[in-house]
Protein backbone atom coordinates (compact mmCIF):
# COMPACT_ATOMS: atom_id res chain seq x y z
CA UNK A 1 0.00 0.00 0.00
CA UNK A 2 1.03 3.52 -1.01
CA UNK A 3 0.68 5.38 2.31
CA UNK A 4 0.84 8.96 0.88
CA UNK A 5 -1.60 7.50 -1.61
CA UNK A 6 -3.80 6.19 1.43
CA UNK A 7 -3.72 9.14 3.63
CA UNK A 8 -4.55 11.71 0.34
CA UNK A 9 -7.68 9.15 -0.76
CA UNK A 10 -8.67 9.30 2.84
CA UNK A 11 -8.61 13.00 3.56
CA UNK A 12 -10.94 13.20 0.11
CA UNK A 13 -13.45 10.43 0.93
CA UNK A 14 -13.95 11.71 4.44
CA UNK A 15 -14.38 15.14 2.82
CA UNK A 16 -16.76 14.28 0.13
CA UNK A 17 -18.53 11.40 2.27
CA UNK A 18 -17.95 12.06 5.89
CA UNK A 19 -15.94 11.75 8.61
CA UNK A 20 -17.84 9.55 10.49
CA UNK A 21 -19.37 7.40 7.95
CA UNK A 22 -15.44 7.10 6.27
CA UNK A 23 -13.84 6.30 10.06
CA UNK A 24 -17.17 4.01 11.01
CA UNK A 25 -16.31 2.07 7.36
CA UNK A 26 -12.59 1.68 8.29
CA UNK A 27 -13.57 0.80 12.14
CA UNK A 28 -16.03 -1.71 11.38
CA UNK A 29 -13.85 -3.62 8.70
CA UNK A 30 -12.63 -7.00 9.63
CA UNK A 31 -9.47 -8.71 7.91
CA UNK A 32 -11.74 -10.32 5.11
CA UNK A 33 -12.86 -6.86 3.72
CA UNK A 34 -10.29 -4.46 5.08
CA UNK A 35 -8.14 -4.63 1.64
CA UNK A 36 -11.51 -3.43 -0.25
CA UNK A 37 -11.56 -0.28 1.94
CA UNK A 38 -7.73 -0.03 1.44
CA UNK A 39 -8.25 -0.12 -2.29
CA UNK A 40 -11.15 1.98 -2.20
CA UNK A 41 -9.34 4.91 -0.74
CA UNK A 42 -5.89 4.37 -1.88
CA UNK A 43 -6.59 3.76 -5.68
CA UNK A 44 -10.69 5.49 -6.27
CA UNK A 45 -10.08 8.04 -3.90
CA UNK A 46 -6.51 8.91 -3.91
CA UNK A 47 -5.00 7.99 -7.42
CA UNK A 48 -8.10 8.97 -9.15
CA UNK A 49 -10.35 11.33 -7.40
CA UNK A 50 -6.88 13.09 -6.02
CA UNK A 51 -6.02 14.00 -9.79
CA UNK A 52 -6.45 17.79 -10.97
CA UNK A 53 -7.75 17.02 -14.33
CA UNK A 54 -11.50 16.92 -12.97
CA UNK A 55 -12.68 19.08 -10.22
CA UNK A 56 -14.33 17.36 -7.56
CA UNK A 57 -17.92 18.71 -8.62
CA UNK A 58 -17.55 17.06 -11.76
CA UNK A 59 -16.29 13.80 -10.72
CA UNK A 60 -19.16 14.15 -8.59
CA UNK A 61 -21.54 14.38 -11.33
CA UNK A 62 -20.02 11.52 -13.36
CA UNK A 63 -20.69 9.48 -10.53
CA UNK A 64 -24.14 9.83 -10.09
CA UNK A 65 -24.85 9.04 -13.41
CA UNK A 66 -22.34 5.60 -13.79
CA UNK A 67 -23.91 4.44 -10.29
CA UNK A 68 -27.63 5.29 -11.20
CA UNK A 69 -26.72 3.38 -14.52
CA UNK A 70 -25.43 0.29 -12.65
CA UNK A 71 -28.22 0.14 -10.61
CA UNK A 72 -26.43 0.44 -7.23
CA UNK A 73 -29.17 2.16 -4.59
CA UNK A 74 -26.75 2.58 -1.25
CA UNK A 75 -24.00 3.57 -3.21
CA UNK A 76 -26.21 6.14 -5.47
CA UNK A 77 -27.44 7.56 -1.85
CA UNK A 78 -24.32 8.25 -0.42
CA UNK A 79 -22.72 10.02 -3.42
CA UNK A 80 -26.16 12.27 -3.78
CA UNK A 81 -25.02 13.85 -0.41
CA UNK A 82 -20.64 14.13 -1.53
CA UNK A 83 -22.44 15.48 -4.08
CA UNK A 84 -24.16 18.17 -2.88
CA UNK A 85 -20.97 18.64 -0.39
CA UNK A 86 -18.54 19.28 -3.52
CA UNK A 87 -21.35 22.08 -5.04
CA UNK A 88 -23.36 20.07 -7.37
CA UNK A 89 -27.05 21.34 -6.80
CA UNK A 90 -30.36 20.05 -6.78
CA UNK A 91 -31.22 21.48 -10.25
CA UNK A 92 -27.72 19.38 -11.71
CA UNK A 93 -28.67 15.99 -10.00
CA UNK A 94 -32.20 16.12 -11.63
CA UNK A 95 -30.58 16.81 -14.80
CA UNK A 96 -27.81 13.79 -14.91
CA UNK A 97 -30.89 11.24 -13.80
CA UNK A 98 -32.89 13.09 -16.59
CA UNK A 99 -29.78 12.30 -18.86
CA UNK A 100 -29.62 8.84 -17.45
CA UNK A 101 -33.29 7.86 -18.15
CA UNK A 102 -32.82 8.37 -22.28
CA UNK A 103 -30.11 6.19 -21.84
CA UNK A 104 -29.77 2.29 -22.78
CA UNK A 105 -30.95 2.19 -19.37
CA UNK A 106 -34.00 3.79 -19.80
CA UNK A 107 -37.00 5.34 -17.69
CA UNK A 108 -36.72 2.52 -14.88
CA UNK A 109 -33.28 3.96 -14.23
CA UNK A 110 -34.25 7.15 -14.15
CA UNK A 111 -37.69 6.19 -11.76
CA UNK A 112 -35.38 4.76 -9.34
CA UNK A 113 -32.87 7.66 -9.60
CA UNK A 114 -35.15 10.00 -8.77
CA UNK A 115 -36.75 8.30 -6.02
CA UNK A 116 -33.87 7.64 -3.82
CA UNK A 117 -32.48 11.30 -4.65
CA UNK A 118 -35.88 12.72 -3.23
CA UNK A 119 -35.14 10.92 -0.22
CA UNK A 120 -31.42 11.68 0.12
CA UNK A 121 -32.20 15.39 -0.74
CA UNK A 122 -34.58 15.31 2.34
CA UNK A 123 -32.13 13.85 4.41
CA UNK A 124 -29.52 15.87 3.81
CA UNK A 125 -31.64 19.22 4.05
CA UNK A 126 -32.76 18.38 7.49
CA UNK A 127 -28.88 16.96 8.84
CA UNK A 128 -27.73 20.93 7.31
CA UNK A 129 -30.51 22.70 8.71
CA UNK A 130 -32.13 20.94 11.97
CA UNK A 131 -29.41 19.82 13.53
CA UNK A 132 -31.19 20.36 17.60
CA UNK A 133 -29.59 19.94 20.81
CA UNK A 134 -31.87 18.76 23.49
CA UNK A 135 -32.06 21.38 26.71
CA UNK A 136 -34.68 20.18 29.12
CA UNK A 137 -37.63 19.16 27.63
CA UNK A 138 -37.46 20.99 24.73
CA UNK A 139 -35.29 20.41 21.29
CA UNK A 140 -33.35 23.57 20.21
CA UNK A 141 -32.34 23.94 17.23
CA UNK A 142 -28.33 24.30 16.21
CA UNK A 143 -27.37 26.52 13.26
CA UNK A 144 -23.46 26.77 12.01
CA UNK A 145 -21.37 29.09 9.69
CA UNK A 146 -21.02 28.44 5.86
CA UNK A 147 -17.76 28.25 5.14
CA UNK A 148 -16.30 27.34 1.47
CA UNK A 149 -19.16 25.28 0.84
CA UNK A 150 -18.79 23.49 3.78
CA UNK A 151 -21.33 23.53 7.22
CA UNK A 152 -18.65 24.64 10.00
CA UNK A 153 -18.72 26.04 13.60
CA UNK A 154 -17.24 29.12 14.68
CA UNK A 155 -13.64 28.98 15.25
CA UNK A 156 -13.37 29.48 18.67
CA UNK A 157 -16.32 26.40 18.94
CA UNK A 158 -18.46 28.99 20.86
CA UNK A 159 -22.41 29.90 20.51
CA UNK A 160 -25.17 31.76 21.92
CA UNK A 161 -29.09 31.78 22.25
CA UNK A 162 -30.89 33.31 19.81
CA UNK A 163 -34.34 34.32 21.63
CA UNK A 164 -38.23 34.96 19.76
CA UNK A 165 -38.51 39.00 21.44
CA UNK A 166 -42.17 38.01 21.57
CA UNK A 167 -41.90 35.18 23.48
CA UNK A 168 -38.90 36.04 25.17
CA UNK A 169 -37.75 32.65 24.75
CA UNK A 170 -34.81 30.97 23.82
CA UNK A 171 -35.15 28.93 20.37
CA UNK A 172 -31.67 28.16 18.56
CA UNK A 173 -28.25 28.23 19.29
CA UNK A 174 -25.84 30.19 16.33
CA UNK A 175 -21.95 30.20 16.38
CA UNK A 176 -20.21 33.09 17.28
CA UNK A 177 -18.28 34.51 15.38
CA UNK A 178 -15.46 36.20 15.84
CA UNK A 179 -12.29 38.31 13.92
CA UNK A 180 -10.89 35.44 12.71
CA UNK A 181 -14.06 33.90 11.09
CA UNK A 182 -14.81 37.21 9.72
CA UNK A 183 -10.95 37.34 8.51
CA UNK A 184 -11.82 33.72 6.99
CA UNK A 185 -15.08 34.85 5.10
CA UNK A 186 -13.39 37.73 3.51
CA UNK A 187 -10.42 36.21 2.36
CA UNK A 188 -12.22 33.51 1.07
CA UNK A 189 -14.63 36.18 -0.71
CA UNK A 190 -11.79 37.70 -2.49
CA UNK A 191 -9.92 35.18 -3.85
CA UNK A 192 -13.13 33.61 -5.22
CA UNK A 193 -13.39 37.48 -6.61
CA UNK A 194 -10.35 37.32 -8.53
CA UNK A 195 -9.77 34.03 -9.41
CA UNK A 196 -9.24 33.65 -12.90
CA UNK A 197 -12.43 31.39 -13.70
CA UNK A 198 -15.00 34.26 -12.70
CA UNK A 199 -13.10 36.79 -14.38
CA UNK A 200 -13.76 34.99 -17.72
CA UNK A 201 -17.74 34.41 -16.86
CA UNK A 202 -19.55 36.37 -19.29
CA UNK A 203 -22.11 39.68 -17.53
CA UNK A 204 -24.62 36.74 -18.74
CA UNK A 205 -23.70 33.67 -17.31
CA UNK A 206 -23.01 35.74 -13.98
CA UNK A 207 -27.17 36.07 -14.57
CA UNK A 208 -27.82 33.11 -14.55
CA UNK A 209 -25.93 31.88 -11.60
CA UNK A 210 -27.66 34.79 -9.51
CA UNK A 211 -31.02 33.52 -11.06
CA UNK A 212 -29.99 29.84 -9.89
CA UNK A 213 -28.98 31.14 -6.17
CA UNK A 214 -32.74 33.07 -6.28
CA UNK A 215 -34.11 29.24 -7.57
CA UNK A 216 -32.19 27.70 -4.54
CA UNK A 217 -33.65 30.78 -2.04
CA UNK A 218 -36.82 29.74 -3.52
CA UNK A 219 -37.28 26.03 -2.17
CA UNK A 220 -36.27 27.18 1.19
CA UNK A 221 -38.39 30.14 1.26
CA UNK A 222 -40.83 28.54 3.78
CA UNK A 223 -37.84 27.39 6.27
CA UNK A 224 -36.04 30.68 5.86
CA UNK A 225 -39.46 32.82 6.93
CA UNK A 226 -39.73 30.42 9.76
CA UNK A 227 -36.52 31.19 11.03
CA UNK A 228 -36.63 35.51 10.01
CA UNK A 229 -40.03 35.30 11.92
CA UNK A 230 -38.53 33.64 15.18
CA UNK A 231 -35.56 36.13 15.39
CA UNK A 232 -37.34 39.33 14.95
CA UNK A 233 -40.91 38.00 16.22
CA UNK A 234 -42.61 39.14 13.54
Amino acid sequence: MNKEMFDRGLEIRKKVLGAEFVERSLATADEFNMPMQELTTEYCWGAVWGREGLPHKTRSMLNLAMISVLNRPHELKMHIKGALKNGVTKAEIREVFLQVAQSTRGIPAGVDSFRIAREALRRGREERLTQQVRRGDELMKRYQNVDRREWVDAEARETFETENPYLGAAWAFVPRAKSADVDRAVEAARKAFRAPSWAKISATARGALLRKLADLIAVEADRLAEIETRDNAS
